[in-house]
């Protein structure tokens, strides 16, 4: 899976293949058309009881053993997730779903948990972020925003919560 924060804090969701682990390789131009994510989104959003499509019939999306890119265009960052597994559940008042990472951050890894609720009748979304282990002097080399967390060498755990709004603004 590819996230790409545009420079207006537009989120983009991406489904790409893997090059043998070259990030740097599969970071291509990304335009706002190409959220295939997205576009999944809005087709679960059919009525729980259309039984006239193969969507309408989808309970559960599982991912297992996987990877996240996420290029942060806005802050000028990019990071890596390994260990990726995710569980998308549809039911008759939105999505919910589960995911856990292990993020790259130099030598080190964060464990990260993410619990996302999406509403059906306004497509609002709901985002929980936990996380352990995250250490701001790993992160402060990969973005020049965070150059300023050099100096704090301790591994931090907490949450985050974020809600987006249909278009997947925050």
């Amino acid at each position: 899976l590819r996230i790409l924060r545009d420079e207006g804090g537009h989120f983009v969701f991406n489904i790409i293949k893997d090059k043998e682990g070259a990030a740097e390789d599969i970071m291509g131009p990304v335009q706002p058309s190409d959220d295939m994510v997205s576009r999944f989104l809005m087709m679960l959003d059919i009525s729980w009881d259309d039984t006239t499509s193969a969507m309408g019939a989808l309970r559960e999306i599982s991912i297992a053993d996987s990877a996240v890119l996420f290029e942060d265009r806005k802050m000028g960052g990019r990071w890596k997730a390994s260990a990726v597994n995710v569980v998308l559940s549809r039911g008759r008042t939105g999505l919910t779903g589960n995911a856990t990472m292990d993020l790259e951050t130099g030598d080190r890894k964060a464990a990260l948990q993410f619990n996302v609720y999406r509403d059906a009748a306004s497509h609002n979304s709901h985002v929980i972020a936990l996380f352990e282990g995250l250490n701001p002097h790993q992160l402060s080399g990969q973005s020049l925003a965070l150059e300023k967390l050099a100096g704090i060498d301790m591994a931090f755990s907490g949450s985050v919560e974020v809600k987006f709004d249909g278009n997947l603004f925050p």
